[in-house]
């Protein structure tokens, strides 16, 4: 749907909208609200990544995910691991996130442009357990290790491009698609599922604790921020899902 045949649309009054957001039951965690995106939006483009041309309908992203979860939880990654995740704006990012939203475990966004010195300042506050990383940022990573700045066995290192054979290859990770995926455990709306950090300014960043529910009820706000209905909801962008009355 265009933008000029958006436009076209009244926006909803402001009560009403919070009115419909605030009275609608929210899925019951991450896994829940990808499984009713699935069902609703099926074969629809969730997403393109079209430098490198990279495209992903809801129900394969349903199916990566789910693949992907189930071979983290073999790892030993289950509900309450903590996993720093330091890639690029790549399908693997939200991919990766969406997995471990499944299982329930807790991510630590790092940015890739850190020093090893910020890096080690996330992984111990965060108390990471395991990293996903991309090849053209591991070097950073282990400089931090040869530094003693942070103890990251190879073992517990996940690598999107080039392993080198010593760590865990995401590729192969998330090259078994599966139609459903249960978590060991149960997840719910207050399981923590990011520690964000803030930017630093004032001094080192401060890790936010975000919940499942915060970040089903974001991406339902932003959902339904003007009250009209959208085709897309996701393009490049590592935030929410949410699908209602066609927005898709």
């Amino acid at each position: 749907m265009w933008k000029d045949d958006i436009l076209t649309y009244p926006v909803v009054p402001y009560e009403e909208r919070r009115r419909r957001i605030e009275e609608e039951p929210l899925p019951e965690n991450i896994g829940a609200l990808i499984d009713e995106a699935a069902d609703a939006a099926g074969d629809q483009l969730l997403w393109n990544f079209f430098e490198s041309g990279e495209t992903i309908t809801y129900t394969q992203m349903r199916r990566v995910v789910n693949g992907l979860a189930t071979k983290l939880v073999a790892l030993g990654i289950t509900k309450g691991t903590h996993v720093g995740v330091m890639l690029p704006n790549i399908p693997a990012f939200p991919l990766t996130w969406l997995a471990l939203g499944r299982i329930g475990a807790v991510m630590l966004p790092i940015n890739p442009g850190y020093t090893p010195r910020e890096i080690a300042h996330v992984l111990n506050i965060a108390n990471a357990e395991w990293v996903v990383t991309h090849e053209t940022t591991r070097a950073v990573l282990d400089q931090a290790h040869a530094e003693r700045l942070v103890s990251l066995p190879a073992n517990r290192l996940i690598v999107v491009g080039e392993s080198n054979g010593d760590t865990h290859e995401w590729r192969a990770l998330a090259s078994e698609p599966r139609d459903s995926f249960t978590p060991p455990s149960p997840v719910g709306h207050d399981e923590l599922l990011n520690i964000q950090f803030t930017s630093g300014t004032s001094g080192f960043p401060k890790g936010c604790m975000l919940s499942q529910r915060y970040w089903i009820s974001a991406g339902k706000v932003n959902a339904f921020r003007d009250g009209r209905i959208y085709r897309r909801s996701w393009h490049r962008r590592h935030s929410s899902i949410w699908i209602r009355n066609g927005f898709c």
